[in-house]
């Protein structure tokens, strides 16, 4: 069974032959004389953006994008041609099995009344991503010359741009650690490791989607606090918190002081986490995990 993606539609369609007779740009008018005539456009929003954490992908998970077939008279089956253009990351031709193809069967059209044919996007196609992945669905052109994509001269939509965050399978593992007293602490450039004679290597392992454990390699001195929970959060910048029982909010470095964490993002291309913060009355501190 497929689960679908509602998306509710933000563009007001107007069922009359006014619709096409007022359209605006270099085919204002031509409508009455030529009622075979026409354009399709997008029915949704110009941008759409997915969390692959939200959906179970065990099985299809699609997201339906209309098509407003605005031709008067549509004899027989109208061929609407579209691509998927990569903006980030892997190219999306290469991972959705899209035709490129959707066809409005003869004798309907959305000037008709409620019929809009669906451009289908699989989610679950999109399972194995190890970055954010943009891409824009443009549509080209139809089997018929006299119906265009969008309106010469005019503002129809006829691309959208989707983005889909991928799962955090990436941030598990082992990870270097990277930390600096940085710019506005008296201690700026300076690793803690070096004041202790440390040096520090951590273990991610998941607990849930967005829960990992973070342990010490072996071999190496502790970082974090025995068996910290790091919680990942927003797919893009993340946010990263860190509960190692001590405090929930700011973790213990170092067997050291309490890091009141400010910032922290995460890399998908350099598998990285990153956090900025203050480190107790020493200043500005920052650490870097970076996957091995």
């Amino acid at each position: 069974m497929k689960h679908i993606y509602k998306i509710f539609l933000f563009l007001a369609v107007i069922v009359s032959f006014n619709s096409c007779d007022n359209s605006e740009g270099d085919n204002e008018g031509k409508f009455d004389a030529f009622p075979e005539t026409g354009w399709v456009e997008f029915n949704s929003s110009s941008e759409l953006s997915f969390s692959l954490l939200d959906f179970d992908l065990s099985e299809a998970v699609i997201v339906p994008l209309e098509i407003d077939v605005q031709v008067p008279v549509n004899p027989t089956d109208l061929i609407i041609n579209y691509s998927l253009v990569s903006v980030s990351g892997a190219d999306p031709n290469s991972i959705f099995s899209n035709s490129g193809k959707v066809i409005a069967e003869a004798g309907k059209s959305s000037f008709q009344g409620n019929y809009y044919p669906v451009l289908e996007l699989d989610l679950k196609e999109a399972a194995s991503i190890t970055e954010i992945l943009i891409f824009d669905v443009v549509l080209n052109s139809t089997s018929r010359a006299e119906v265009t994509a969008g309106v010469s001269g005019g503002n129809r939509l006829t691309s959208v741009r989707i983005e889909i965050c991928p799962l955090f399978t990436e941030f598990k593992g082992t990870f270097s650690v990277t930390e600096n007293f940085i710019e506005g602490s008296p201690f700026a450039g300076s690793p803690l490791g070096s004041f202790f004679g440390e040096s520090y290597q951590v273990e991610i392992a998941s607990l849930t989607d967005t829960r990992f454990l973070i342990t010490a390699s072996s071999g190496f001195d502790s970082f974090l606090w025995p068996d910290t929970v790091m919680t990942l959060g927003d797919c893009e910048t993340g946010p990263v918190s860190f509960d190692d029982a001590i405090d929930p909010v700011s973790p213990v470095i170092a067997f050291f002081r309490l890091m009141t964490v400010e910032s922290a993002s995460l890399d998908y291309v350099n598998k990285t986490i990153t956090c900025t913060g203050v480190l107790g009355e020493f200043g500005p501190y920052q650490f870097v995990l970076t996957k091995l």
